[in-house]
């Protein structure tokens, strides 16, 4: 069984766990579905643990 075949609460489990942006998007370059699970939790992941710097950083680029 891969790491993609696991239930998706499993999965979300598992993202919670990280403490890392980098780690988040690691695990989201993994597969397309993964991709659009996790999604949502790095934004979160963002807001509550970097101060929006992706709101910020999407902002300036325009």
């Amino acid at each position: 069984m891969s790491f993609a075949d696991l239930p998706a609460e499993l999965v979300l489990h598992v993202s919670a766990a990280l403490r890392d942006t980098r780690d988040i998007l690691a695990l989201m370059r993994t597969n397309s579905g993964l991709y659009r699970w996790l999604k949502k939790d790095l934004y979160q992941y963002n807001i509550d643990h970097e101060n929006s710097s992706g709101l910020l950083r999407a902002a300036k680029k325009g």
